[in-house]
């Protein structure tokens, strides 16, 4: 088995499986289960998506459909933020092949950045076998010619409860397993959100980067696909090896994504939000001290102390990725304002919401510090604007969960409420 991890200790461990001769050995069985299942389960048909989710409890969103072998997903997992259902995961324990999973249709190929994930609960005493491997989180690739197929994805090792992400290479019956990064721990009894990042590829520039709770905990530089095109990604119980198999499983999993990865990041950074009216931005209410992080590389420009019911506006410059050049802006009840002048990086806190106020307004700006809205089109409150819509658009391409108004509504006359500013009336530190 070939390693290409580059987290601290995860050769060692690797080392230590080798020695053991029983995790590796049982991971390589239940990926040819896993992949056989997935394939046969999942019509072959693919959908360009820039961003495929699904939550709530609603198992019609998952594209690729439901896969249930001895076991059962259902929409009866317990409430998570602000989602009073969410998927639940089940397996019998009879010993033979498991599979409770959504899975989403996809078309991802060598070359492209991509993010999946998923929040997570895995409740004390989760599973009741001692040593095996579940996958969790995984993605496939229609086999070639030969047969030949790979598959990508977290596992859990029941014998520690620990994580790895793993590469596959499934040919002729058989599998050959590449650990890319781990173990890292996976929280128990509480609910956690885990995403894997990735550059598809076979050269030198491809890696595979993992987040818990908005965390970088394993990463690789390693290569990853050689493939041709990957279609399907699952979520849940995904598959079991033999002896992890051998008594039942349950978990509980919500808010599934699966995405074109553009560098920036879901400023919300976690699930801990409820999202409001779409306007000249989009409105969020998050839990007290809960950070507001930058989307990308930038550099804030302004404030304005006093923008709205005295509340701070702050807005930034985008310096990567698609939206280079573009402004952002986040007001109302926040406190904690990063500096004029800061240089963020992508992920960063800029701001941390109160303890009170009229909650949290996020969107375009204009270089001047108005918000776009106003410049272009005008605002009436309440109005669903274009500038509304489009930074809607582009939160929901990273991950953050609606519900979204997608439809602008017409402009009848600016509102007094949030003011045009002018630049020389902006703080200055």
């Amino acid at each position: 088995m070939n390693t290409g991890v580059t987290v601290p200790g995860a050769r060692a461990a690797v080392a230590r499986h080798r020695r053991a001769g029983g995790r590796i050995r049982s991971a390589v069985a239940f990926l040819g289960l896993v992949v056989a299942l997935g394939i046969a389960a999942v019509a072959p048909g693919a959908a360009e998506a820039t961003l495929v989710s699904a939550r709530a409890g609603d198992l019609g969103a998952f594209s690729g459909g439901v896969q249930q072998v001895n076991g059962a997903l259902t929409a009866s997992g317990p409430a998570y933020g602000a989602d009073a259902a969410t998927f639940a995961a089940t397996y019998s324990g009879t010993g033979a092949a498991g599979q409770a999973s959504g899975t989403f249709n996809v078309h991802w190929r060598q070359g492209q950045s991509v993010a999946y994930g998923a929040a997570v609960y895995l409740p004390p005493n989760f599973h009741t076998a001692l040593t095996g491997q579940q996958a969790l989180l995984t993605w496939d690739s229609l086999p070639d010619t030969s047969g030949r197929s790979e598959q990508d994805g977290v596992v859990i090792d029941y014998s520690d409860d620990a994580g790895y992400l793993v590469a596959n290479t499934v040919s002729n019956g058989s599998a050959v397993q590449q650990v890319l990064a781990g173990p890292f721990p996976l929280p128990i009894g509480t609910w956690f959100a885990l995403q894997v990042r990735q550059l598809l590829g076979s050269g030198s520039a491809a890696y595979s980067d993992v987040y818990l709770n908005g965390r970088l905990v394993a990463g690789s530089r390693a290569p990853n696909f050689s493939g041709q095109q990957i279609t399907h990604v699952g979520y849940g119980i995904v598959g079991l090896t033999s002896d992890a198999a051998q008594g039942p499983v349950a978990l509980d999993f919500d808010q599934a994504s699966a995405a074109d990865y553009t560098g920036y990041v879901d400023p919300l950074g976690g699930d801990r939000y409820i999202t409001g009216r779409t306007d000249m931005g989009v409105d969020f209410c998050l839990a007290p001290g809960e950070p507001i992080r930058a989307l990308g590389d930038g550099i804030v420009v302004g404030i304005w102390p006093d923008w709205f019911s005295h509340q701070p506006y702050i807005w930034y410059q985008l310096l990567d990725g698609p939206y280079a050049g573009r402004y952002v802006y986040v007001a109302e009840q926040i406190r904690r304002l990063a500096r004029i002048g800061t240089q963020l990086t992508t992920g960063q806190p800029l701001a941390y919401y109160k303890k009170s106020g009229t909650c949290l307004e996020t969107g375009w700006s204009a270089g001047n510090g108005s918000t776009l809205a106003h410049v272009t089109t005008g605002y009436t409150e309440g109005q669903v604007t274009r500038s509304g819509v489009s930074f809607a658009h582009f939160l929901s391409s990273l991950g953050v969960q609606g519900p979204f108004e997608f439809t602008p509504t017409p402009v009848k006359h600016k509102h007094p409420k949030r003011p045009v500013h002018q630049p020389s009336h902006a703080a200055t530190s």
